[in-house]
């Protein structure tokens, strides 16, 4: 929380005054995990969550001000920050992070997050299987938490 909700929160409260001012854009880095379950990574999915929630309502509030919000969840990138992922009992997750589809290149996701940016999007959901979570989750929440519950069943049981 500290990181992913807490420093989003600061940064962009230190920053809102210009943001206002030049009529600005706010890129929240979010997940698919901060609008649908991802098991064995519950305090990660709580911050994300968190985001989402802030972010969705802060974009309410400022579009008539001028100020743009676009969330991006970015799905599975290739990056170091699974080995500090936090699980359910908010210690380091015990067991190593199971992805589902390609994992996304980091220089991949900023190419379509600078796309975002020029087609004014709201919500930019970069990876095939993140896209098709998200309208099962929207969509189907029963079925969603089913699959991802099955899918990972082996790993809630140890």
């Amino acid at each position: 929380m500290d990181v992913n909700f807490f420093g989003a929160l600061y940064c962009t409260k230190a920053a809102l005054p210009a943001l206002i001012r030049s009529k600005g854009l706010i890129i929240v880095n979010e997940s698919i995990a901060g609008v649908a379950p991802l098991l064995g990574r519950t305090g990660y999915s709580a911050s994300k969550h968190a985001l989402h929630g802030m972010f969705t309502s802060l974009r309410c509030e400022l579009r008539h001000k001028g100020v743009h919000v676009m969330i991006v969840c970015p799905g599975f990138i290739r990056t170091n920050l699974q080995t500090r992922a936090l699980g359910c009992d908010g210690g380091i997750a015990a067991h190593e992070q199971t992805t589902v589809g390609r994992e996304d290149t980091p220089e991949n996701a900023a190419r379509q997050i600078l796309e975002g940016i020029e087609k004014k999007k709201t919500m930019l959901v970069l990876t095939f299987m993140g896209k098709l979570g998200y309208l099962v989750s929207r969509l189907f929440p029963d079925l969603y938490e089913r699959m991802m519950t099955g899918r990972f069943k082996k790993e809630l049981d140890q």
